[in-house]
């Protein structure tokens, strides 16, 4: 329907047997690559086990094949004909995972297209998956990429929907590798594509994704039908636990009580969005009881916090207020060190100078210390 033949096909099975015979028997050459290609399939298949990767076992098969004696299967004429262009694209393919990581790239297009909300139907919610997985793919060509990019996402939005994380990493493969709308799209088509490789064209190619499209999807439904025979995809989702009473941890005597019970009651606790510094700042003050702050950077705002609420007589998780010393060295060698402390500064320096930002020169040693009279 798709590829009409210009003339009609016919199989004359005596021209078949006629070429069959002609060919003889194996050639030495012949004989050579079919050991090698064995030999490589084997160190594939036992790379977990021998260590070797599986690019070195290629490169050092190829070698081998073009050697004297052991090989004399590839001649210079043949290295000349290798598609440099397919092998600089598989570079950038399989970089373009990493970079996308590294950029944001990845997030950004999982947080773009993924839905607020799966469905629960486990074979509205396989096709869901997968037609997410062909628009990302379409977009990024890479089926490593896609990969890498889209199976993270579903795991995170599936984890309640009752289906195991190998059917969706199943759901995703077999979108993405049985689908392609241009030929560098799939690696297959990618080398095939040519008068001379595959006598076809990027048209022939586009041609034939739609139908194709439409195999992907009945595909997906077998599959999960499958999947549902061998237990990986549950028809009720899974719910979350009450954290109100968790079971897991009734046996356990809190170290801090009141602290024990904020956390397994979330009634009363509302989530906050803040900064790394001001988070950091909450954090170091809660488990602290004693500190000195040296300010390696004019712009952080962390002694500030720490400064404020221990003149407002805010408690840590020991209940009581912490002290806490910010020293600066920024006017003189012997500036002084202020900070809100209701002790005595006197009993302070042996900590200031166990501080690792502090210089260590015996000049330096007697450092001024004197009680501010306000925060900060």
């Amino acid at each position: 329907m798709l590829f009409k033949p210009s003339a009609p096909v016919a199989i004359d099975l005596d021209q078949v047997r006629a070429a069959r015979a002609k060919l003889g028997k194996m050639s030495r050459r012949e004989t050579c690559t079919l050991v090698w290609i064995l030999i490589a399939v084997a160190l594939w298949i036992t790379n977990a086990v021998t260590g070797l990767d599986i690019g070195w076992i290629t490169l050092m098969v190829a070698m081998a094949m073009s050697l004297p004696v052991i090989g004399e299967v590839l001649q210079p004429k043949d290295w000349g004909e290798v598609p440099v262009h397919v092998m600089v694209f598989l570079t950038a393919a399989m970089a373009i995972g990493k970079v996308g990581a590294v950029t944001g790239m990845n997030r950004w297009i999982a947080v773009t297209l993924m839905p607020g909300s799966m469905p629960e139907s486990p074979i509205l919610l396989a096709l869901c998956i997968s037609v997410l997985a062909v628009v990302i793919h379409i977009f990024m060509g890479s089926v490593i990429a896609v990969m890498g990019v889209t199976i993270p996402a579903f795991l995170t939005a599936t984890q309640s929907s009752g289906i195991s994380s190998l059917a969706v990493i199943g759901i995703v493969y077999l979108s993405v590798a049985g689908h392609y709308l241009l030929p560098f799209h799939h690696l297959n088509m990618l080398v095939g594509q040519g008068e001379e490789n595959g006598m076809y064209s990027q048209k022939e190619t586009t041609k034939m994704s739609g139908p194709l499209l439409i195999a992907v999807f009945i595909t997906i439904i077998a599959a999960v039908a499958w999947w549902s025979v061998l237990g990986l995809i549950s028809s009720s989702p899974q719910r979350s636990q009450d954290h109100t009473s968790p079971p897991a941890l009734s046996h356990l005597k809190p170290l801090f009580p009141q602290s024990y019970t904020r956390c397994i009651s979330h009634g009363d606790i509302k989530p906050l969005t803040m900064d790394g510094n001001t988070a950091t700042a909450h954090v170091s003050y809660a488990f602290t009881e004693v500190a000195g702050i040296y300010p390696i950077t004019p712009s952080s705002s962390m002694a500030d916090y720490v400064d404020q609420w221990a003149a407002a007589g805010r408690k840590n998780i020991f209940g009581t207020t912490s002290t806490w010393w910010r020293c600066s060295r920024r006017a003189a060698p012997r500036a002084p060190c202020t900070g809100v402390s209701p002790q005595a500064p006197g009993a302070h320096p042996p900590l200031l100078r166990r501080l690792p930002h502090l210089p260590r020169n015996p000049e330096d040693r007697d450092l001024g210390l004197r009680r501010p009279g306000r925060a900060g």
